[in-house]
């Protein structure tokens, strides 16, 4: 049985700041009590160098010195974990598996252009490539907010982060890179000839190479496996330490199941198995349990919308809410223990949920009761006026 990684005891959600603010910031999160950060989406998005990062463009683009992301490049990113890590505080960047950005394959030259890297907008074969069609609908097909949908029961097999040119199972319009090589794992050890026997080298839990990346090995996949890939290479070589996991309900619960849980099941520290916690927009205890997972082989939890909802009705009630309805609102009563703090990661507000009235004694509330609560902080280095996220 594989140890799971114990969740943070509090939680700081810091956006809206570049990652050296954060990792100068440092020591005032440690001295601050914080056992943990979660962080916006590190990869490009989709609309620009503003985009908090929800509309994916490209997972394991984390930002070049030619292309920044919103919070900078990816050795800052690197530099802010390793100094999280010397203070003891863990790193949860958010997770996005359900979407990508807003262009498809309506955006005239978008395909053209190479599309969503690692994706195929559209194909010969399927109009809508790995994505659901602009028409259907539903939690699990429809389009989020209008973000292209991605079809997780779909199985198109290409090389999606090609190396050799002219290869036939490279994916439509992507090129091939060399550089492309430190994003796979390193299954052969004598290839590329160039770097000699790498058998020697430091590997990671599902063989990512340490000391020489660009001696990964590219595999055909499909684009669930590419999701996956990225999600342990996020870990295993980026350093994070679990995730919060966004539109959770809007992908099927065997993806996570069948696919996320085996994924990420002890490439933890020391054989353990990552902490997350998934955004389940509703306040249904069978819905989120469905998608929450606490077995020793899954290490999955949820945001607790339920008491977040109860909390805003209590709270938002100019003083005439019953505070009585507090003691078994939480999500944690779902395994038939209310109050224990095993289930619900509790939270007052967030980058798109703002807080009840009487915050401050909402805040108090989640700080006192059992549980892992989430603390969210807007830095606005970016400007007051943007609409999103929350303040």
């Amino acid at each position: 049985m594989v140890t799971p990684c114990a969740p943070a005891d509090v939680i700081l959600q810091c956006f809206e700041s570049r990652w050296e603010t954060i990792e100068r910031r440092m020591p005032d999160i440690f001295m601050a009590g914080y056992d943990a950060l979660w962080i916006p989406p590190t990869g490009v998005g989709d609309t620009g160098g503003y985009t908090v990062g929800y509309d994916v463009f490209d997972r394991f683009n984390l930002g070049s010195p030619n292309w920044q992301t919103l919070y900078g490049t990816e050795s800052a990113l690197l530099r802010m974990i390793e100094e999280a890590h010397r203070a003891g505080v863990l790193v949860y960047p958010d997770l996005v598996l359900n979407h990508n950005g807003f262009r498809d394959l309506s955006t005239p030259g978008f395909v053209e252009a190479g599309d969503y890297p690692g994706f195929a907008t559209t194909l010969p074969t399927d109009i809508d490539g790995d994505f659901h069609g602009l028409y259907e609908g539903g939690d699990w097909n429809g389009r989020l907010a209008g973000l292209i949908d991605i079809a997780q029961e779909k199985n198109h097999r290409f090389y999606r982060q090609p190396v050799f040119p002219g290869d036939p199972d490279n994916i439509p319009f992507e090129p091939a890179r060399e550089s492309n090589r430190r994003f796979y794992p390193d299954t052969d050890f004598n290839s590329p000839a160039s770097l000699g026997d790498t058998s020697g080298d430091r590997h990671s839990p599902s063989g990512f190479n340490l000391d020489h990346p660009l001696a990964g090995d590219p595999v055909v996949e499909n684009s669930n496996d590419y999701l996956l890939r990225h999600t342990r290479w996020m870990i295993e070589v980026v350093g994070a330490d679990g995730f919060r996991l966004d539109a959770v309900k809007h992908v099927p619960q065997w993806f996570w199941n069948n696919l996320y849980d085996p994924a990420v099941f002890g490439i933890g520290p020391y054989g353990s198995t990552p902490f997350s916690f998934g955004e389940v927009f509703d306040g249904n205890f069978s819905l989120l349990d469905s998608y929450t997972r606490k077995d020793g082989y899954g290490n999955r939890d949820v945001l607790d919308f339920p008491l977040y909802f109860t909390m805003s009705d209590v709270l938002g009630a100019s003083g005439y809410g019953d505070m009585s309805r507090l003691e078994f609102a939480s999500f944690d009563g779902s395994d038939g223990n209310a109050n224990d703090g095993s289930r619900g990661v509790q939270f007052v507000s967030s980058h798109d949920r703002g807080a009840p009235g009487a915050d401050n004694l909402a805040y108090a509330h989640i700080l006192t009761r059992p549980g892992y609560p989430v603390v969210y902080f807007n830095a606005l280095e970016f400007g007051e006026g943007r609409d999103f996220p929350q303040r």
